[in-house]
């Protein structure tokens, strides 16, 4: 798993999370951004990746969308999100 970055203009570009299947060489996009997954890789939760950088220098994503700053859990196997409250 791998985080990215889909490119468009500043307020379209989106970052999103890779699933790759080495054995099968496959991609899964994922609805955002991974920061820890549970350790049956069924699901992952994330914080907002573009402010991370104000706590961990040398981390986080790089776009200019930083509004939102709830937790999301997302289900791996669906590839759900559900926005948790801070």
């Amino acid at each position: 798993m791998f985080n990215d970055i889909i490119e468009g203009s500043d307020l379209k570009s989106k970052s999103i999370g890779i699933v790759y299947d080495i054995s099968t060489k496959k991609k899964m996009q994922l609805e955002c951004p991974i920061y820890h997954v549970n350790t049956e890789g069924s699901w992952a939760v994330a914080p907002n990746l573009t402010k991370i950088h104000l706590t961990q220098l040398g981390y986080g994503i790089k776009l200019n969308k930083t509004n939102d700053s709830k937790l999301i859990k997302l289900s791996i196997i669906s590839s759900k999100t559900l926005l948790m409250e801070n």
